[in-house]
């Protein structure tokens, strides 16, 4: 069976409090195949604040990459929030790309949100399947005077998975979970030629990720699409991971070859380690009609935690200990000091 994998682009960001908080550059969500090329948007949103320019250094994941043309150049367009006066510089340096949106005219960007870029791009044959983090850095926004904010960093995620495993296993697909966030996530069982009733695992989950419980202390687990009304779940805790058993009163098989068997619903503990984690199922047996079947020794899968350690922290360009490059009128113009010069360091009048 070929493998169908896709990466989900999400964007989450976490947004500081001061006179910009609202401000944020990401991607639209998209999917795309290893091998395959697409056009994808990055979008503003600058609700409190016009701006004309912004420029900003593009972090991507190892595997992805911007195509380019038969001229090597990257293939980069203006959004729709642009105006006939704007331009963009994109370039590739010392492992990130450089870009530069600007207009010649003074014109600022039209709206306070929406694609302001589109860009294609390219992912690798070979990309692994896993979250993978991607980065928008020094993110510099100026309005018509050129002043404006600096924001130290977006993240985005690059959710590597397989739709579909290839070979008969229970498992979750991979997923993000803010801190504090209560989740529901599926279980799914693929047994492409086996009909199996039962089935039995111990499952173990990162610390500070637990299953969520109701006001009568019962484990929030439903049976999932492919259970008959003849199926029931049992679910415990004990010695640090949950006890699961899905049965069959009748003996009726679960129904399908593929797809959930169980949903459940998960909690991240408000201090939860950001980062990605890995979760196991374990002790897996699955059971025929005729009680006989397989034992696997373990099934694993990731979980993403956002939280402050992702936090991004926006801050006003400090002229008098940094320097800040702008575009003005076809040019780059730098501000350092309170003073502005050009790219040679001539004084600007």
């Amino acid at each position: 069976m070929k493998k169908n994998f896709t990466i989900l682009i999400a964007m989450l960001f976490t947004i500081a409090s001061n006179a910009f908080a609202d401000d944020k550059l990401y991607f639209e969500d998209f999917e795309i195949e290893p091998g395959e090329t697409k056009v994808v948007n990055i979008l503003l949103d600058n609700p409190e604040a016009e701006y004309r320019d912004l420029q900003f250094d593009l972090y991507l994941p190892e595997g992805i990459t911007v195509a380019q043309d038969e001229d090597d150049e990257f293939l980069v367009e203006l959004g729709s929030r642009c105006t006939k006066k704007h331009s963009v510089g994109f370039s590739y340096t010392d492992g990130h790309y450089v870009c530069m949106l600007y207009s010649t005219a003074k014109n600022p960007l039209t709206g306070n949100s929406g694609d302001i870029l589109s860009i294609t791009l390219k992912a690798a044959d070979d990309v692994a399947p896993e979250i993978l983090t991607g980065y928008f850095r020094n993110v510099s926004l100026s309005k018509t005077d050129a002043t404006g904010p600096t924001y130290n960093e977006f993240s985005f995620d690059v959710t590597v998975g397989s739709n579909t495993p290839d070979t008969e296993q229970v498992y979750i697909k991979d997923f993000k979970m803010e801190q504090g966030e209560t989740k529901t996530v599926d279980i799914l069982l693929y047994n492409p030629d086996t009909e199996y009733r039962d089935l039995q695992f111990d499952l173990y989950l990162p610390e500070g990720i637990t299953i969520a419980q109701d006001e009568d202390n019962e484990f929030l687990v439903e049976l999932g699409s492919r259970c008959t009304k003849k199926h029931s779940v049992g679910f415990s805790y004990t010695d640090g991971h949950y006890v699961c058993m899905l049965y069959s009163t009748a003996k009726n098989p679960l129904t399908g070859n593929s797809g959930d068997i169980l949903s459940i619903t998960l909690k991240a503990d408000e201090n939860a380690t950001p980062g990605t984690q890995k979760g196991y199922f374990r002790n897996v047996s699955l059971s025929k009609t005729d009680a006989t079947g397989p034992t696997y020794n373990e099934f694993s899968f990731g979980i993403t935690i956002k939280g402050d350690a992702n936090a991004i922290e926006a801050v006003k360009a400090d002229a008098a200990t940094s320097n800040k490059k702008v575009f003005r009128d076809g040019a780059v113009i730098i501000i350092r000091g309170g003073r502005e010069y050009n790219v040679n360091g001539t004084p600007l009048k």
